[in-house]
């Protein structure tokens, strides 16, 4: 599937990412590799330059290019 469509990193950051993620994860998104790190700790690449401690933030990569911050799974939904 990923080798004829898009594929997508799906990084939410900040306090309430782990609920967004298991948001997110509801949604059939056979495309998107969904990856949380609620305290901005992580020391993996993907989360480099991508952390919040006072707001959740969704951001959405596609072909090593991300968009602006979005903070709703809604706004992911539609991006996606």
């Amino acid at each position: 599937l990923w080798a004829t469509q898009s594929f997508h990193e799906i990084v939410v950051v900040g306090p309430d990412a782990a609920s967004l993620s298991h948001q997110l994860r509801q949604h059939f998104l056979p495309h998107c590799l969904i990856t949380a790190d609620p305290t901005g700790a992580s020391k993996l690449p993907l989360f480099h330059n991508r952390n919040s401690t006072t707001e959740t933030l969704i951001h959405v990569c596609t072909g090593n290019t991300c968009s602006l911050p979005v903070r709703s799974v809604d706004e992911v939904l539609n991006m996606v």
